[in-house]
């Protein structure tokens, strides 16, 4: 029963994933916390290991559909990778020279806070306009891609959450489909080295890992494939969840 109530999960995370780019990070880790009892540190290992492969399959149907925007690509992906190594070296810190109670719980208020704040964004984008759209260049860019993969590597939360509402801030008049695919791509390559590191700590539950993918996997190719019709109508559903989650962790 249980194992049948991970697969839905994961059908459900991967669905998010594919329709708006919100999900994995910010679904998964606190369902494994709240549902599984996991310890924060293993959660977000896990849910960042399950992630690479839903971002990445999500990303292949994108690119077949040219929803992928490369020159955006390029820069958010490089300051990914430094962000996400300096995530994973405060990560190391934690755990290595402050009190492994204490730490848990600074990892579950930190989690909590960041679900707070993708709640926040992921309701507000659809009110963002384009007139911010000298914000679109490398430099802009850049400063996301690094602050997005450093909360993401310590948390296992926020990738998509926040970088689809700041890439629709940046990007102003690009459609959808563009800023989901462009943002899955780019979280691909955070995720991925977020999720080396967790391996590298024995943060990741491997067989979990694969429960969450039987579902995942076909929900990310469904999701892909609304896209195009109604992803709006799902980001009040996901704002909803980051928010009762958040608060719990918060409390």
């Amino acid at each position: 029963m249980i194992d049948l109530a991970v697969v839905l999960l994961g059908l459900f995370i991967g669905l998010m994933v594919g329709a708006t780019g919100v999900g994995a990070g910010t679904l998964g880790a606190p369902f494994l916390i709240f549902l599984l009892k996991i310890d924060p540190f293993v959660a977000a290992g896990t849910d960042l290991f399950m992630s690479v492969v839903i971002k990445a399959v999500g990303s292949l149907m994108h690119k077949r559909a040219n929803n992928i925007e490369w020159r955006s690509f390029s820069p958010l992906a490089i300051s990914g990778v430094v962000g996400s190594l300096v995530g994973l070296v405060v990560l190391a810190y934690l755990k290595q020279h402050v009190d492994m109670n204490a730490s848990r719980e600074v990892m579950r208020h930190a989690i909590g806070v960041v679900l707070c704040v993708c709640a926040a964004a992921v309701a507000f984008s659809s009110r963002l306009s384009a007139r911010h759209e000298k914000l679109d260049n490398p430099a802009s860019l850049g400063i996301m891609g690094s602050l997005v993969a450093a909360i993401t590597a310590v948390t296992g939360v926020g990738v998509g959450s926040l970088s689809v509402p700041a890439l629709y801030f940046i990007k102003g008049r690009s459609q959808m489909p563009s800023i989901v695919g462009t943002s899955l791509a780019y979280a691909t390559i955070v995720t991925a080295v977020g999720a080396a590191g967790h391996m590298a700590l024995g943060d990741v539950n491997y067989p979990l890992a694969g429960l969450l993918l039987l579902g995942a996997v076909p929900g990310v190719a469904l999701g892909t494939t609304l896209v195009t019709r109604a992803p709006a109508a799902l980001k009040p559903v996901v704002a909803a969840l980051l928010v009762v989650s958040g608060l719990r962790l918060i409390a």
